[in-house]
């Protein structure tokens, strides 16, 4: 049996502020510090063998704790949120009052929409795919923890069940919490979703 403990980091001053932060990096907030202190206290029971982490400091501030302990630690570049281009650092508004045609462009083509200078959603869902494939391969069991971004995450689960990025939207994955996808023989079966500490 092989175990994916999937975990986002939790709240930083963009998220609640309403920012695109793809490739940018923004401190945790007070709330997420909290929120950090209370996800690395519930993952302490879990017998993880391996963390696999973005390379974003927000996700390593995550799991500090996590990663103080003598748990392998691999930064894995392609576990990196969707890069969001000119709208790193602003917000939807500032996207409509700057870019209103890529507004448009971005409702017309969906998950194929690739903002200016940054990736498509299709494009971030190969990049995490491709990793996610290459670890099936060399990985049939143990406990395993995945620490990166809702984007990533909902990559994830979208290519365990059905290979490709339709189902992206369908998941929601808040901050600081844990979704556990459970593999026998590669069989993928969603234990719990968006779990809160």
């Amino acid at each position: 049996m092989l175990t994916l403990i999937l975990v986002r980091h939790a709240a930083t001053v963009a998220n609640e502020a309403g920012l695109y932060i793809g490739r940018s990096e923004s401190p945790l907030s007070l709330q997420g510090k909290e929120e950090a202190r209370r996800l690395c206290k519930k993952l302490d029971k879990w017998q993880i063998q391996q963390i696999y982490t973005s390379p974003a400091e927000r996700v390593q501030e995550t799991i500090k704790e996590l990663m103080d302990k003598d748990i392998p630690v691999q930064v894995a570049q392609a576990l990196h949120e969707i890069n969001f281009g000119i709208c790193e650092g602003k917000d939807f508004n500032w996207l409509k009052k700057n870019y209103p045609e890529e507004v448009t462009y971005m409702i017309k083509e969906g998950i194929a929409y690739r903002y200016p200078k940054g990736e498509s959603l299709v494009m971030a869902h190969q990049r995490v795919a491709d990793w996610l494939n290459e670890f099936l391969m060399n990985h049939q069991s143990g406990t395993f923890l995945v620490a990166a971004h809702g984007g990533t995450i909902r990559c994830i689960l979208s290519e365990l069940l059905v290979k490709k990025p339709s189902l992206h939207w369908h998941f929601k994955i808040d901050t600081a919490t844990i979704t556990i996808v459970s593999m026998n023989e590669g069989f993928p079966v969603i234990e719990s979703l968006n779990e809160r500490c």
